[in-house]
């Protein structure tokens, strides 16, 4: 089964379904897709038993996260973590369901 990984610290999000949408971009941009279901993992490579089923991907850009009401804390993780503050650059929004 294909993998999706997260944060250490979205375990317990994904378990109590809080957490249902995911933020992707640079190298895992086309990689979820609609309708398939995927293991989830921390990013250290650790195997949660949770499995994610894609619900849907939408492709957007940076400079459109503040109009969808992201959280301005996603928003500047995302920017930092691609080093980029003043371009505008392409992301997927995922959401999904846990199975």
């Amino acid at each position: 089964m294909d993998r999706i990984f997260f944060p250490a610290n979205y375990k317990k999000a994904l378990l109590s379904g809080r957490k249902n949408m995911t933020i992707r971009f640079g190298g895992e941009l086309g990689k979820y897709k609609k309708g398939r279901t995927y293991a989830a993992f921390s990013y250290a490579g650790k195997d949660w038993k949770i499995r994610v089923r894609i619900e849907s991907v939408s492709e957007t850009s940076f400079s459109q996260l503040e109009e969808l009401k992201i959280m301005k804390s996603s928003i500047l993780r995302i920017a930092n973590e691609q080093g980029r503050r003043d371009e505008d650059f392409s992301l997927e929004i995922i959401r999904f369901k846990i199975i």
